[in-house]
């Protein structure tokens, strides 16, 4: 009998999926379809922003009524497993980081929970550690180095200059060292200069003669012109650089978290967690976790208080050597050397805030005279660099041995500054009305 059952349902599910088929291939069928993966999207959609305010209200309830909570994260997390609307792995995943904070609420408050100031300095001291290991590293490569060219092997050591100067492009001593050790190119190319010098000294002379030619017009454009400004124009760099999603993202981090208790949690749960905490997609760069020695299974551990998601984010990754960037719509986990590669620049006029550029007309010159005029324009702008460097992200300026750059052109009375675009963001909204 149970044969017989199971061969009369296979039978039934091919015959209702053989209808299903030819019932899409008619343009109604094929509505209704679309109207039904509509829905399921909504649906699940529902779910996704139903498990967030769970985890926010049991989050809340923690502080007072932790068995509360627990009864709010199970029936979520009930819920979230009788979904038809997610996909399995989505089930899965959701279902795993639910059971992870029901776990962290039922095992009580941590009483070594740190403070969002805590938090940030901790996050500072584990960069120090990690540029620390990343001298001991750089010196050990430049001996290294010096090793391969005494011993006469050349395209070794030519290979290794080539990487370290993209690794580290404004060190001092791997400059030097990379200009010993590409050295030998000039033994190499010297045979072709003088072909090369020959080459170039008769395209020189077509260029004379090519511009003793009358123009055709008033003005004679290159042919090239319009294609030069288009690229001119793509690429300035006082464009608003961060879109409406980006926008949002950063706001998401900016969300203050009651409590943060993480024991021994699988980091793919944590993630998933900030990630619906936020309500915001969180990528992860495979590759860069394989570099970092991370699995999704690895333990993390973290307590804190009245914090950001921004601090938390950012405390977890640079505890592995991993660091986060906003591109493409989306918060995106990636090494931090990548991450480095991954900023942009912007100019911030300061002119309105500085006066003229000294003439008659400038503020500073009628008040302090035309010798001090500029001497006290140039101290306000070393004010406001300082001002920006110590209260938005310290760590992140190369003051403190971070990536970020500023520096003030006086022609264009402005601070041209290379960062993240989260810190352009947070840069324009506290100074410079971005």
């Amino acid at each position: 009998m149970i044969g017989r059952s199971l061969l009369n349902t296979g039978f039934f599910v091919a015959v209702f999926s053989a209808g299903v088929a030819l019932y899409a291939q008619a343009p109604q069928g094929r509505q209704y379809l679309d109207q039904y993966r509509r829905l399921q999207a909504i649906q699940a959609q529902k779910v996704l922003y139903e498990v967030r305010n769970a985890l926010r209200v049991a989050e809340n309830a923690a502080l007072t009524d932790p068995q509360r909570a627990v009864a709010i994260l199970k029936r979520a997390a009930q819920a979230v497993e009788n979904e038809t609307a997610l996909s399995k792995e989505q089930r899965t995943s959701m279902a795993n980081m639910l059971r992870s904070r029901i776990r962290s609420i039922e095992a009580g408050p941590d009483k070594n929970a740190l403070s969002e100031k805590q938090l940030q300095l901790a996050i500072q001291e584990q960069q120090k550690k990690q540029r620390t290991e990343k001298d001991l590293k750089l010196s050990k490569d430049l001996q290294t180095l010096q090793e391969l060219t005494s011993k006469g092997k050349l395209a070794e050591a030519r290979q290794l200059a080539v990487q370290l100067a993209k690794e580290h492009p404004s060190n001092p001593a791997v400059v030097a060292a990379y200009q010993t050790a590409v050295s030998y190119d000039q033994l190499v190319t010297a045979k072709n200069l003088t072909r090369e010098k020959n080459d170039r000294t008769l395209g020189v002379i077509r260029d004379i003669e090519r511009s003793a030619l009358p123009p055709k017009g008033d003005i004679e454009f290159p042919k090239d012109w319009k294609e030069r400004m288009k690229l001119r124009d793509k690429f300035r760099v006082d464009r608003p650089q961060l879109t409406s999603q980006e926008r949002r993202i950063l706001q998401s981090l900016q969300m203050v978290l009651p409590t943060v208790s993480f024991r021994n949690d699988r980091f793919e749960d944590v993630i998933q967690y900030l990630s619906t905490r936020m309500g915001q997609p969180i990528l992860i760069d495979k590759q860069a976790m394989e570099d970092a020695g991370l699995t999704y299974d690895t333990p993390v551990s973290l307590a804190a208080k009245n914090v950001t998601v921004r601090t938390v984010l950012r405390k977890i990754l640079a505890d592995h050597g991993l660091a986060y960037v906003i591109k493409d719509q989306a918060i995106q986990v990636t090494t931090a050397a990548k991450a480095r590669n991954m900023m942009t620049v912007r100019a911030y006029y300061l002119g309105d805030l500085l006066g003229a550029g000294g003439g008659p007309g400038d503020p500073l010159t009628s008040i302090y005279g035309p010798g001090i005029g500029p001497i006290q324009r140039m101290q306000n702008v070393a004010a406001i660099i300082d001002l920006i460097q110590t209260t938005i992200d310290p760590g992140s300026w190369s003051s403190q041995g971070g990536p970020g750059s500023i520096f003030f052109h006086y022609p264009t009375m402005s601070l041209v500054i290379k960062q993240s675009a989260e810190v352009h963001s947070m840069i324009g909204a506290n100074f410079l009305g971005r």
